[in-house]
């Protein structure tokens, strides 16, 4: 039997330490399923491509591995490590998705699979914030005179407000200047962009009697933007408050479940059941995911 110095067993044994001392975690892949937390592809991806992208494609994957689809169905293929390289591995997954969904099997995750991967995919889930995602714009004013609905989908709030009155960013984000006296009803108006839970979201101030802030110009909320006033399609002096979802054109959140309530809200002429609703509420705070809006 072959002996062995002292010097080669004390070097094995601090080795054999060392390795017990890691964590498991060292060993094992990222199969994360948390899909959400990366960036949806806008372009094909294949075999060679690299990016956040991918890594949103292996944890969908993974999701369906682990989760299964809507209806609890599981994709049978094996789990990604989420490295952001669209490898073999990634490429044989894909082609799993796509013969289960009856799609063209040729291992390239574009438009048609994307589609079909956002059809099946579990939602996320929905992350409550720990304070509201929106100031109010019109600090030291507290009157509603139009509510969310106003039995004409108006998808906005009205803030009354003597003309001149500071209008303020109500959260961070890069401006829109959109001057005019008449610009389809809408007047002097601003939109500004915010990137909020990793997603797009617009305000617009409409109405304005100014503009106080220069095109393109990125703001912190709080930051003044323009005057209250009454220019476009107006019939005294107000705020045209809206929080639109990923676009101009996109789905209208109502400010009363997503914006800081200020003490003392009242309504200046028949939205009542409105001011009493975002009253009772005001503490809660939401997602804009959840989509929370008064049907008033």
């Amino acid at each position: 039997m072959k002996k062995f110095s002292k010097p080669f067993i004390s070097i094995f044994l601090t080795i054999v330490i060392v390795i017990s001392m890691l964590p498991m975690a060292a060993f094992a892949a990222s199969y994360n399923t948390d899909y959400w937390n990366h960036s949806e592809p806008s372009r094909t991806l294949s075999n060679g491509s690299r990016g956040d992208d991918v890594k949103w494609l292996q944890c969908a994957i993974n999701n369906l591995i682990v989760n299964g689809d809507r209806n609890g169905s599981r994709l049978s293929t094996s789990k990604l490590d989420v490295d952001g390289a669209f490898g073999n591995a990634t490429k044989t997954a894909v082609l799993a998705f796509q013969r289960k969904y009856n799609l063209d099997a040729d291992a390239l995750f574009g438009p048609a699979s994307r589609s079909k991967m956002k059809s099946v995919l579990r939602s996320a889930p929905i992350v409550t914030p720990t304070k509201r995602q929106f100031s109010w714009p019109v600090p030291g004013v507290a009157a509603i005179s139009s509510a969310f609905v106003d039995g004409r989908n108006h998808g906005a709030i009205d803030i009354a407000a003597p003309t001149g009155t500071s209008v303020r960013a109500a959260a961070a984000g890069t401006v829109q200047t959109y001057p005019g006296s008449w610009n389809g009803g809408a007047g002097n108006y601003v939109v500004i962009t915010h990137n909020i839970e990793g997603k797009t979201y617009l305000t617009v101030y409409m109405h304005l009697s100014q503009i106080t802030i220069s095109n393109g110009a990125t703001v912190s909320a709080g930051t003044e933007i323009g005057k209250v006033g009454s220019t476009g399609n107006s019939s005294g002096p107000h705020l045209d408050f809206s929080i639109r979802e990923g676009s101009y054109s996109g789905t209208r959140l109502d400010p009363g479940y997503y914006t800081t309530i200020p003490s003392g809200l009242y309504n200046c002429t028949n939205c009542a059941n409105y001011v009493n609703e975002i009253n009772t509420y005001k503490n809660n705070v939401y997602a804009l995911s959840a989509h929370k809006h008064s049907n008033y």
